[in-house]
């Protein structure tokens, strides 16, 4: 599976900027073919249509060729960064239950240290 790098920029301002003024392009850091963008209205509307298709899907990218995703920060955590030393939050919550189970733990330790796990995800 790719590796994917995600842009700090906003997609929604992406998407707005691409949607009213044609000026994205210049937000993204993309001078040179902004440039070149409003010069010819957008590839005469052709080109307009294909950066906003590859905003929508969350295929356009920055000057850096990271892309420009929808919340990426909330929703998604990209596979490069888990390591494959560190345990998953799945096994470490599995474990937390079972130590629960076997009265290892009370519930409200289980409850506290649950949270601490989640609120990492």
């Amino acid at each position: 599976m790719e590796n994917k790098e995600y842009s700090e920029k906003s997609w929604l301002a992406t998407l707005l900027l691409s949607l009213f003024l044609g000026l994205h392009r210049f937000y993204v850091g993309k001078i040179g073919t902004g440039v070149l963008f409003l010069l010819t209205l957008g590839g005469f509307g052709i080109w307009a249509l294909i950066d906003l298709i590859l905003i929508v899907s969350g295929k356009f990218k920055d000057k850096n060729e990271k892309y420009i995703v929808y919340q990426q920060n909330r929703y998604y955590i990209p596979i490069k960064q888990v390591d494959a030393n560190q345990e998953s939050a799945e096994d470490k919550l599995s474990k937390l239950k079972k130590m629960y189970e076997n009265k290892i733990i009370d519930k409200k330790e289980y409850e506290q240290k649950r949270k601490e796990i989640i609120s990492k995800i």
